[in-house]
């Protein structure tokens, strides 16, 4: 017997544990842009990704080309006066990638539904597929690097972290894009960034928001297991403490005290 102890409180935690064909609308998600047209729905089945947290719970939720975007709320929002990083994990699986890409993830603050922060590209290039990263205006593709080597129909897990510091057009973005296993740590060297452009800074975040882009660009993809917290700890480890009714030790207590410090 397994039981598994849930400490951290996470901002959002979203399986798609709902019937297929279901809006998300009808689970907590707003429409934000793009009306009517391709309504996000929850689709089946969902994804699996070996070690990450929510991996094989519930359905899943399909993105393609010119439709309704929509944002979820956070429990609580994320600021300089509270903590001073936002982590944002889910599995993703392309179906179709263009060139020159779009975006289909990203953050907004809790003031806003148009300041777009942290965006998450996808393209196709020459059938291999990119993942580009921006802080929050179309501007800051001129200065975009793309990370390549990936393929259409394989299963990653993508984290995209948002770190605001004080000061004017200085908050980072970074993107994690991960092929095999879940780092119990957060890696020194992310795939993408850490990058400073020079859009405006989100002064909070506390939405993430699902874009289906511009026909002729975007992507068609399939997003499971969002889950949303305050560090890499919370975001895409996993804790046990008991297993088969004994105590039974996976991390330190040194972690586990700086986890339940965070």
């Amino acid at each position: 017997m397994f039981t598994e102890v849930t400490i951290a409180q996470y901002k959002i935690d979203e399986n798609f544990d709902y019937s297929a064909g279901d809006s998300l609308g009808a689970h907590g998600w707003i429409a934000n842009t793009g009306g009517p047209t391709n309504r996000l729905l929850v689709t089946a089945p969902g994804l699996t990704y070996s070690g990450y947290p929510l991996s094989g719970i519930g359905n899943a939720t399909t993105l393609t080309q010119t439709g309704e975007d929509a944002y979820k709320n956070f429990a609580t929002i994320v600021d300089s006066l509270s903590i001073n990083s936002v982590y944002v994990s889910c599995m993703v699986k392309f179906t179709n990638a263009q060139r020159p890409g779009d975006y289909f993830l990203t953050l907004i603050p809790s003031y806003s539904t148009t300041l777009y922060s942290g965006r998450v590209y996808a393209r196709l290039n020459s059938g291999v597929l990119e993942f580009g990263l921006v802080k929050a205006s179309p501007l800051d593709t001129s200065t975009m690097q793309w990370a390549t080597g990936y393929s259409l129909n394989t299963t990653y897990v993508l984290v995209l972290k948002y770190k605001i510091i004080p000061g004017l057009a200085n908050n980072e973005v970074s993107l994690f894009v991960l092929t095999s296993g879940i780092p119990a740590t957060e890696p020194t060297t992310p795939t993408l960034g850490p990058s400073t452009f020079t859009s405006l800074d989100a002064e909070s975040i506390g939405r993430v928001l699902l874009r289906q882009g511009t026909s002729g660009r975007a992507p068609d993809v399939i997003v499971d297991g969002i889950r949303v917290s305050t560090s890499w700890f919370k975001t895409v480890v996993i804790i046990w403490l008991f297993r088969d009714c004994s105590c039974r030790w996976e991390i330190s207590i040194q972690e586990l005290i700086r986890f339940l410090s965070i």
